[in-house]
């Protein structure tokens, strides 16, 4: 046998050595990967809310805010209010957009934001705060609510350190001015002299329209006026409690702890009988307080809704005053407070002032008494407005 032929011999026996050897194994099926086919997501299987957040708040500022939407499938976004702005408003899977508003000019406002896919929604509210001043126009008059921020004071009856406490007041707005004569004709078409027989009915130096309305009895304001204004405005206009008056007096957050409203010198900030001549003047013409507010020193003492009663002798939050009385609350003093009656104490942001709104008058000599609404020549109003809650 030649060497070749042994060799190829060999070969042949190790082969069929090894094949006897083999274990009979059966190799394993590998089954392809689980695959899922575009569009066959299905949010249903997905765990919870399409968005970790159900509110979101603004500054009054333009601004913007990071908003996660949690989805795998394709989702919109609609909003009830066309101040809410989003960078986009459709798309599909998890993604982060930014929801944002432009500056607000006016009261705080609320709106909704909805996320909505094939089978979820998800609302989340927006509110923006209001202005930090805000123009009312009624017919051709215009007159500026200023923001009063959440704060609080401690107050203290002029002259008295009883029943000393600290009142803590949530945010309001309250009018830069007293209500003028020409506001009061553009909200009710008519003035309150209009009824008298008196010389104010025509006399100049109450009826100017640049003037505070005077001669105004509590009465009419709650009944007839603020109904009026809110009419024609759709705002809840009121009167200010008697601690939002002294707060904002004071100059809010922003008080220099003056004496009166914007001063330690009176005729600064004040008609009073040292320079008003006996008579009132136009609102908004002498220097106004730090929250950039007017004659509440002075010109006509102003109403507020509070029943007159003591103060309490522990702290409050968002006093209302007696819930009944006889006398109600006045503050600020007027145009005939005079110097001789221990230094304008009337015009101090601290003093405190009351009158009755109603009382008992014999109509005519001889008849019986009969109730009337007391109208007094030194009193008008400015008005107030809540701060909706988010």
């Amino acid at each position: 046998m030649n060497l070749k032929a042994l060799i190829q011999l060999l070969i042949l026996v190790i082969i069929m050595t090894m094949a006897s050897c083999n274990p009979d194994i059966e190799e394993p099926v590998v089954e392809p990967p689980d695959t899922e086919k575009p569009g066959d997501e299905d949010p249903d299987e997905e765990s919870g809310e399409l968005a970790a957040v159900s509110t979101i708040r603004f500054t009054s500022t333009k601004d913007a805010q990071l908003l996660i939407i949690n989805t795998k499938g394709n989702w919109s976004i609609t909003t009830d209010v066309d101040w809410i702005q989003c960078t986009q408003t459709s798309g599909k899977g998890k993604i982060g957009i930014l929801v944002g508003v432009p500056s607000n000019p006016d009261f705080q406002r609320k709106g909704n934001l909805r996320i909505t896919t094939s089978s979820k929604q998800h609302d989340i509210t927006i509110s923006q705060a209001g202005a930090s001043q805000i123009t009312i126009t009624v017919g051709e008059v215009t007159f500026k609510m200023v923001l009063v921020e959440a704060g609080s004071f401690i107050q203290s009856a002029y002259g008295s350190s009883y029943y000393t406490h600290t009142v803590q007041l949530d945010s309001f707005y309250i009018a830069d001015v007293e209500v003028s004569n020409a506001l009061c004709k553009a909200v009710t078409g008519v003035l309150p002299y209009d009824t008298m027989t008196t010389s104010a009915k025509d006399n100049p130096i109450y009826i100017a329209s640049s003037l505070p309305v005077s001669h105004i009895s509590y009465h009419d304001i709650v009944t007839n006026f603020l109904p009026a204004l809110k009419e024609k405005t759709q705002f809840d206009f009121r009167l200010p409690t008697e601690a939002e008056w002294e707060m904002a007096a004071r100059g809010g957050n922003y008080s220099k702890q003056y004496i009166y409203a914007g001063s330690n010198q009176i005729d600064e900030v004040a008609w009073t009988d040292s320079n008003s001549g006996s008579k009132k003047h136009a609102v908004g013409t002498l220097k106004p307080n730090e929250l950039g507010l007017y004659d509440m020193s002075g010109n006509l003492s102003e109403w507020c809704s509070d029943w007159y009663g003591d103060y309490p002798n522990e702290a409050v939050k968002n006093p209302q005053g007696p819930a009944t009385g006889e006398l109600r609350m006045i503050r600020g003093g007027n145009y005939y407070s005079s110097a001789l009656f221990s230094d304008n104490v009337e015009c101090r942001t601290d003093y405190r002032g009351y009158l009755i709104p109603s009382c008992y008058e014999v109509a005519w000599p001889g008849t019986e008494y009969e109730r009337v609404n007391y109208r007094c020549e030194t009193v008008g109003f400015r008005l107030a407005l809540s701060v909706p809650k988010n």
